[in-house]
C-alpha cells in the first residue's frame, strides 16, 4: 500500500503547485500624462484587487491574461500580462455627471427668485468687491475709479440713491441718500448678492432699482489659528495694507482685522480742446486716506447661533471739485467717521427658522471749504446722521410650501451744524419707520421639471409720509434634465423717501433745499430665461419699470441759479440685458455680458433722455488658470450719457478700457503667499463718465499677500 500512496502524493503536490508555477508577478509604476506618479490607481484580474501607493507602485501575481487599470477621473485600461512594461500610462479623463437636484428639508429665509451671487474675490487679487460689483453690466458708477474716492452704484440704469445697500441684512440708505460703498470695510465682505429691480418687499425705501445684499462671513474657520497680512502699493502714492487675525476656540471664535489706506490720486488729464493749453493738466489737491478696525465673534448656544459685528472708519478726502470751477473747491476737504455694529440671534428647529436683528449705524462727516477766491462759495461744516432699528423674521416650512412673517422698527436722524452761519443749520430731526410683511412661496417637483411661486407684501409706515404697500410677484421654472433650462418673471413696486438733506437744506448760493418733496413710486417688472450645459450658460433678460414723482435737482429761474430739487412727472426705464459665459477647457473661463438702456424722462410727454445713465454698457472677461498662476483680462465698455435734463450739451462720449489682474499663489504647509499685479486702463485713455471730472490714465497696483493658517 505503502507503494501506492507515495506516487498518488507526489501527483498531488504537483497538481497543487502547477498554478504557482504558471503565474506571473507584475511589478510596475502607475503615471499620468504629466510623468507624475499616481496613488490609489485600482488594478485587478477579476479575482484579486491591488493599489498603487503614494509613488504609484504597484505588484500583482495573476494567472489571468490581463489586467483592468483604473481611477475615477482617467480613462480604464485593460492591459495583457505578457505585453505590461515597467511604466503605465492614464490619460485623464473628464468626468460628466447627471445633473442633480438638492433641496433643504429645514426652513430659511425666502429670498427673491431672481436673487444673483457673485463670486467672491480670488485670494490674492489686489482687488476690492466694489471693483467686482462693476464687472456686472447692469452696474454704473460715475465715480473716480481710483483708491479712497467715493464709490456710489446704479443699478439698470436707476438713480445711484435708488440702490438700496443692506450689510449682514441691515439696510444702510433707506433715507433716499446713495450710499457710498468705499466707506465700509470690504476685507470683510465675503459675499455679495443682487436683487434687480423693484425690491421694497425685501428691504423697504430705496429698492426701486434693486438692492445690492453684502455678507461678512461668520468666524465658523475649520483652523483654530489665522494670521493674514496684505500690503498693496501703485500709482499715485497708494498704499493699502490690511491684518486679519482669526482664533477659533470652544465657547466662540473671534476675528479682528484692520485696514489703512492712503493715495495722492495727483493723476494727469488732457485739457479740453478749446481751453488752448498744450500739455496735459495734474489733478491737485485729491489726496485720500482711510484707516478702520472691524471685530466679529459668534457662537452657538443650544439651537440659538449669535454673531456680533463691529466696524469703524475714519477717512479723509480731498475734494478738487469739477476741472471748470477748480477754484470754487480750492483746497476743500471732506472728514468722516463712521461706526456700524449689529447682532444677530438666529434659532432653527426642522420647521421653524427665526432672525432677529439689532443695529445701530452712526455716520459723522464735515466739510471745509474756507479757502475759496470767491467769499460767496465759503462753506464750512458738520452733519451726523444715526440709524437704531431691529427686524424679526420668522420663516414655518411645511411641505411644499414656505411661510415668511416680518416685523421691522428703525429710527432715523440727523442734523448738520454750519460752522460759518449757523442760521443755516438744521437741527437734529428724525422719522420713524415701522414694517410688517408677509412672504410665501410654494414649490411643485415634476419628474423633469419644477415650478417655485412666490408673493409677499410689505407694509411701510414712515412719519410724515404715511403707508406704503409694497409687494412682488415671482415665478421660477426649471428643468431637471442635462441641459439646464430656466425661466422666470417678476412683476413688483417700490418706493423711495426724500433725504433729509433734500427736504431741509436752508440754501446757500448753489442749493436749496424742498420741504414740500414727495416719495418716489414704481412700478415695473422683468422676464429672463436662461440656458446651461456643462460649463456653458446664456441668459437673456428684460427689464421695464416707470418711476412717478421722480426727484431731480433743477437749476430754473424760479430759484435764481440755485440748483433746488423737484418732483418731476415721470420717467420710463426699459433694459435688456446679455449674459454669456464658457469653460471650454479648465484652465480658461470666459464671461461678457451686456446691458441696453433706455431711460426717458416722459414729464408733459417729454422724450428726453435721463442724465448720467450710459446707453450701453459691455464687460468681458478672460481669466486663465495655470497651476498657481491666474491672468484675467477685462474689456470695460461705458456708451455715451447726457448731462444736462434738456439734452441741448452733446452728451459725454463712450469709452472702452482695458485692464487686467495677475496673481501667483505658493503654498508651503501652514504657509501661504500670493502675489499680484493689477494693470487699469492699459492703453492709457483720456476720458469722463462725469462731466469736467477726468479719469485717471493708466495706472497699477501691486502686493503681497502673507497667511498662516493652523
Amino acid at each position: 500500500m505503502r507503494h501506492i500512496y507515495t506516487p498518488l502524493l507526489f501527483i498531488a503536490i504537483i497538481v497543487f503547485l502547477a498554478p504557482s508555477l504558471s503565474a506571473i508577478k507584475i511589478n510596475a509604476q502607475i503615471l499620468n500624462s504629466k510623468a507624475q506618479p499616481i496613488a490609489d490607481v485600482t488594478v485587478t484580474d477579476g479575482h484579486k484587487r491591488v493599489f498603487s501607493n503614494t509613488r504609484g507602485y504597484f505588484a500583482i501575481t495573476t494567472e489571468s491574461d490581463s489586467i483592468i487599470v483604473s481611477k475615477l477621473g482617467y480613462a480604464r485600461q485593460t492591459l495583457l500580462v505578457k505585453q505590461i512594461n515597467p511604466t503605465i500610462t492614464l490619460t485623464e479623463k473628464q468626468i460628466v455627471l447627471a445633473p442633480v437636484k438638492v433641496t433643504e428639508s429645514y426652513a430659511t429665509d425666502i429670498n427673491a427668485l431672481d436673487k444673483t451671487t457673485l463670486n467672491t474675490v480670488a485670494t490674492g487679487s489686489v482687488s476690492l468687491s466694489s471693483e467686482l460689483l462693476l464687472k456686472d453690466s447692469s452696474v454704473h458708477s460715475s465715480a473716480t475709479k481710483l483708491l479712497g474716492e467715493n464709490q456710489t452704484l446704479s443699478l439698470l440704469g436707476n438713480l445711484s440713491r435708488h440702490t438700496l445697500v443692506m450689510l449682514d441684512n441691515v439696510p444702510l440708505n433707506t433715507n433716499g441718500e446713495a450710499f457710498d460703498l468705499s466707506s465700509l470695510a470690504w476685507d470683510t465682505i465675503k459675499r455679495i448678492e443682487i436683487v434687480k429691480g423693484n425690491a421694497s418687499l425685501y428691504g423697504g425705501a430705496s429698492a426701486i432699482g434693486g438692492i445690492i445684499y453684502l455678507y461678512t462671513n461668520d468666524v465658523n474657520i475649520p483652523s483654530p489659528l489665522k494670521f493674514e497680512r496684505q500690503t498693496s502699493y501703485g500709482s499715485f502714492s497708494q498704499i493699502r495694507r490690511f491684518y486679519i487675525y482669526e482664533q477659533k476656540s470652544p465657547i466662540f471664535n473671534f476675528r479682528v482685522s484692520m485696514n489703512k489706506q492712503s493715495a495722492k490720486n495727483n493723476f494727469t488729464y488732457e485739457p479740453r480742446p478749446w481751453w488752448n493749453i498744450h500739455g496735459k493738466l495734474t489733478r491737485h489737491n485729491n489726496s485720500k486716506k482711510q484707516q478702520g478696525v472691524a471685530f466679529q465673534m459668534n457662537s452657538i448656544i443650544n439651537k440659538i447661533n449669535w454673531n456680533y459685528n463691529l466696524d469703524t472708519e475714519q477717512i479723509y478726502r480731498e475734494l478738487p471739485g469739477p476741472v471748470n470751477f477748480l477754484d470754487i473747491y480750492k483746497q476743500a476737504f471732506l472728514t468722516g467717521q463712521n461706526y456700524r455694529q449689529n447682532l444677530n440671534l438666529n434659532y432653527q428647529t426642522d420647521r421653524l427658522n427665526n432672525s432677529l436683528i439689532l443695529w445701530q449705524n452712526e455716520d459723522n462727516t464735515g466739510y471745509n471749504n474756507t479757502h475759496a477766491p470767491n467769499p460767496v462759495y465759503l462753506t464750512h461744516y458738520r452733519q451726523k446722521q444715526v440709524s437704531i432699528g431691529l427686524k424679526d423674521q420668522a420663516v414655518y416650512s411645511f411641505d411644499p410650501a414656505d411661510v415668511s412673517l416680518g416685523l421691522e422698527l428703525s429710527r432715523q436722524s440727523y442734523e448738520r451744524r454750519d460752522l460759518l452761519f449757523p442760521s443755516l443749520s438744521i437741527g437734529k430731526t428724525s422719522r420713524q419707520q415701522a414694517a410688517i410683511s408677509v412672504k410665501s412661496s410654494l414649490e411643485s417637483n415634476g419628474q423633469f421639471l419644477s415650478n417655485n411661486l412666490q408673493a409677499g407684501i410689505r407694509l411701510d409706515d414712515v412719519t410724515e409720509f404715511g403707508t406704503f404697500a409694497s409687494w412682488r410677484i415671482e415665478e421660477l421654472v426649471n428643468t431637471d434634465t442635462e441641459v439646464e433650462l430656466q425661466a422666470g418673471v417678476t412683476l413688483g413696486n417700490s418706493f423711495s423717501l426724500p433725504s433729509f438733506y433734500d427736504l431741509y437744506w436752508k440754501g446757500d448760493a448753489q442749493s436749496l433745499g424742498n420741504p414740500d418733496l414727495e416719495p418716489e413710486t414704481s412700478l415695473g417688472g422683468s422676464i429672463w430665461a436662461k440656458a446651461g450645459y456643462t460649463g456653458y450658460s446664456i441668459k437673456a433678460a428684460y427689464y421695464q419699470s416707470e418711476v412717478k414723482k421722480l426727484i431731480q435737482w433743477r437749476q430754473t429761474y424760479l430759484y435764481g441759479t440755485a440748483w433746488k430739487p423737484i418732483n418731476i412727472g415721470k420717467a420710463a426705464l426699459n433694459n435688456w440685458e446679455l449674459e454669456a459665459k464658457a469653460k471650454p477647457f479648465d484652465w480658461i473661463n470666459l464671461d461678457s455680458s451686456l446691458t441696453l438702456t433706455q431711460a426717458k424722462d416722459k414729464t408733459n410727454d417729454s422724450k428726453h433722455n435721463l442724465t448720467y445713465t450710459p446707453d450701453i454698457r459691455w464687460i468681458s472677461e478672460a481669466e486663465i488658470t495655470i497651476h498657481d498662476f491666474r491672468f484675467k483680462l477685462n474689456l470695460d465698455y461705458t456708451g455715451k450719457q447726457w448731462t444736462t435734463p434738456d439734452n441741448l450739451i452733446d452728451p459725454v462720449p463712450a469709452v472702452t478700457l482695458v485692464n487686467s489682474d495677475m496673481v501667483y499663489k505658493y503654498v508651503y504647509k501652514h504657509l501661504s503667499s500670493d502675489i499680484y499685479l493689477q494693470l487699469n486702463n492699459l492703453f492709457d485713455k483720456q476720458y469722463e463718465t462725469y462731466a469736467y471730472v477726468p479719469q485717471p490714465g493708466f495706472n497699477l497696483m501691486y502686493g503681497i499677500t502673507f497667511r498662516y493658517e493652523m
